[in-house]
């Protein structure tokens, strides 16, 4: 009988092992299906997209792959759209779902999520706008090579996130003589002094 409840409880042991690496790797392929998925919606939602052709192309697809991890990183989920489909969302640290106020609301799609940190960046080329007494003129400086538009810039803030990001992607470090030359350029030039703080 005690040899009988050794190998009963060995069994059981063995049962539960198999079962956990079962789960795991259910687990993980449903994770890898999801990052394909996930995957696959951006790459549609950057097919369209058109980047300013001042900047090179280098420095375009490293501003874009720094856009496309950030979004990856708003946590997507596919959930029930109400109509007997599925569609992507992308929540905040609260899990509450993003929502885009450009469009009455609506959970942000990956297109538009990813427009909204590239317009951050400043190299999203959405045609260039009429002046009038709402509109900028988008302004670019060039310094040692560096070629930086604040055109998307509405704050300070904002002109200081573009012109790091943007020296930043054409090789120019923070601190270094060239980058501050570039970045003190960028902010005469553009008047970012006018601009509110925040």
């Amino acid at each position: 009988m005690a040899q009988a409840q050794k190998d009963l409880d060995a069994i059981r042991g063995q049962y539960d092992e198999l079962k956990a690496n079962y789960d795991k790797a259910q687990t993980d392929h449903a994770n890898e299906l999801l990052g394909v998925q996930i995957d696959n919606v951006l790459a549609g939602a950057k097919a369209g997209l058109k980047f300013k052709p001042e900047f090179p192309q280098a420095a375009t697809d490293t501003l874009l792959a720094q856009a496309l991890t950030k979004v990856r990183g708003m946590n997507p989920e596919f959930i029930d759209d109400g109509k007997g489909g599925k569609r992507l969302v992308f929540k905040g640290e609260g899990g509450e779902i993003a929502r885009d106020p450009e469009n009455h609301l609506e959970p942000y799609t990956a297109e538009a999520l990813l427009k909204k940190e590239l317009r951050a960046m400043g190299i999203l080329d959405e045609g260039r706008q009429a002046t009038g007494t709402q509109t900028r003129v988008p302004q670019t400086t060039q310094q040692q090579g560096a070629v930086v538009d604040l055109s998307a810039a509405r704050t300070q803030q904002e002109a200081d996130n573009i012109i790091h990001n943007q020296l930043n992607a054409l090789g120019l470090v923070r601190g270094s003589k060239k980058y501050q030359e570039a970045y003190d350029a960028a902010w005469k030039d553009n008047n970012v002094i006018n601009l509110p703080v925040k």
